[in-house]
């Protein structure tokens, strides 16, 4: 009688070579998706610091006398209508016709 090779599965290779095709293309898409999420962080507080900048130069030509150094970071929601959540510090003057400006989120991201 001969004997029948009739094996329906997947040898050892062949699921080892299965599971390191899977963990390199998580590998792949991981370090992918980090730099879409930083790459978008970055962008969001950058048009957060436009956004402050907008509304204060709007306060500025609307009152005359508005010193936007009085806004703090603990005060930007009342002052501006802006979301304080990610701010460490706010540094707002006026130098002639210029707004000067520095934005410091939590270590991650500075403006000036």
């Amino acid at each position: 009688m001969k004997k029948q090779n009739n094996s329906l599965g997947f040898t050892l290779i062949e699921l080892l070579a299965a599971i390191i095709i899977v963990i390199i293309v998580l590998i792949i898409a991981v370090t992918r998706i980090q730099g879409l999420l930083s790459a978008s962080k970055t962008n969001a507080f950058k048009v957060d610091a436009n956004m402050i900048l907008k509304t204060v130069e709007s306060k500025i030509t609307g009152l005359e006398e508005y010193d936007p150094s009085i806004i703090t970071v603990e005060d930007m929601e009342s002052e501006l209508g802006i979301s304080n959540y990610n701010y460490k510090s706010l540094t707002l003057s006026v130098v002639g016709d210029y707004t000067v400006h520095t934005f410091t989120t939590f270590g991650e991201f500075t403006v000036e």
